[in-house]
């Protein structure tokens, strides 16, 4: 997944590197970083309205828009939805 900042779309690409869809971020949004959850969503940090917008990995729907304080730009997510956090060496 790659944010098109200028477009105001999320590029959803597969493993080999080609282009599968896009995903328009709602009201002219300005997608920064994008990420997959293993909760079944993916998230994207939407710099003009101080958001991340969450999309259904399937079917690319909004589910959920997070306020967030101003000057977004990166986010992350739990390596392991569920699970206890693995410690990294």
């Amino acid at each position: 997944m790659g944010a098109n900042r200028a477009s105001g779309e999320i590029a959803v690409i597969a493993g080999d590197a080609f282009l599968v869809s896009t995903i328009a971020v709602p009201d002219s949004g300005e997608p920064m970083y994008t990420n997959f959850s293993m909760l079944g969503t993916r998230c994207s940090s939407d710099r003009a309205h101080d958001a991340v917008v969450v999309f259904d990995a399937t079917t690319h729907v909004v589910v959920d828009t997070i306020a967030v304080a101003g000057g977004v730009s990166h986010q992350w997510s739990e390596e392991h939805a569920g699970g206890p956090r693995r410690r990294r060496p």
